[in-house]
């Protein structure tokens, strides 16, 4: 073979393999690529899930409770744990009346005497309809409320109470009308904590005694009262 025909095959085997190389090495380089582009998406695509399941987590005792009381009557049950603290013996129940609308109706109960002959005695009722912002029984509402009470109070402490209610008592009772604000916040499937404060006007009408157990009587009055009528950190529980 001429040696210009060597030459001409030479060239014509070298561009081949020049050929083959480049193309295996476009192949890779687009495998690489390709890999690289999935593996991205893949990590987008988890970011994202993981993102929409904590915002679903964050939900998650909400919507249960949505489901949990669709569609049936309501009730939750409930304790004043303010009430508690002064040894009062309190109960309460709530009652869905509408989507957005529940009757709310507790009784406190103190029948006790304290050292020095203070006392905190009372009964009272205090029911109360509430228009809730969103849906019943989960966030914040506002409410309506009278309330009606028969007392026995005095010899309270010298601060916070004034000194005449330190040296007298007082028997008698009260009625009135007042508003409120409250949250609740969701703990569970059945388990909520509520935070509310009212204010509005009683009428009361009073004896008034020594301190002295079994005191003579030294007067009567009436007063009508303008100031809070309501607070209350509560612990409740829903039946279905």
């Amino acid at each position: 073979m001429p040696l210009s025909d060597k030459i001409s095959e030479y060239s014509r085997r070298r561009i081949c393999i020049d050929s083959q190389i480049t193309a295996n090495d476009l192949m890779r380089e687009y495998m690489k690529r390709r890999t690289l582009v999935l593996l991205t998406g893949l990590l987008l695509a988890a970011g994202a899930s993981h993102a929409q399941t904590a915002s679903f987590g964050a939900r998650e005792g909400e919507t249960d409770r949505r489901e949990f009381l669709t569609g049936s009557p309501k009730i939750a049950l409930k304790s004043n744990l303010l009430y508690d603290a002064t040894a009062t013996i309190n109960v309460g129940a709530e009652f869905g009346l509408g989507r957005r609308l529940t009757l709310d109706f507790p009784i406190s109960y103190n029948p006790w005497t304290f050292a020095d002959n203070a006392k905190w005695r009372h009964i009272l009722v205090q029911p109360e309809l509430r228009f809730w912002n969103c849906n019943a029984f989960g966030r914040g509402f506002w409410g309506l409320h009278a309330h009606y009470a028969f007392y026995n109070v005095g010899g309270l402490p010298n601060p916070p109470f004034s000194e005449y209610m330190n040296t007298h008592r007082f028997q008698g009772w009260l009625a009135g009308l007042g508003i409120s604000y409250g949250y609740q916040w969701i703990l569970g499937k059945r388990w909520s904590l509520e935070a509310t404060i009212g204010a509005g006007w009683a009428y009361m009408k009073y004896d008034i005694y020594p301190c002295e157990k079994c005191g003579d009587k030294i007067g009567s009055a009436t007063k009508n009262y303008f100031g809070p009528t309501k607070a209350g950190i509560t612990l409740i529980y829903i039946i279905k």
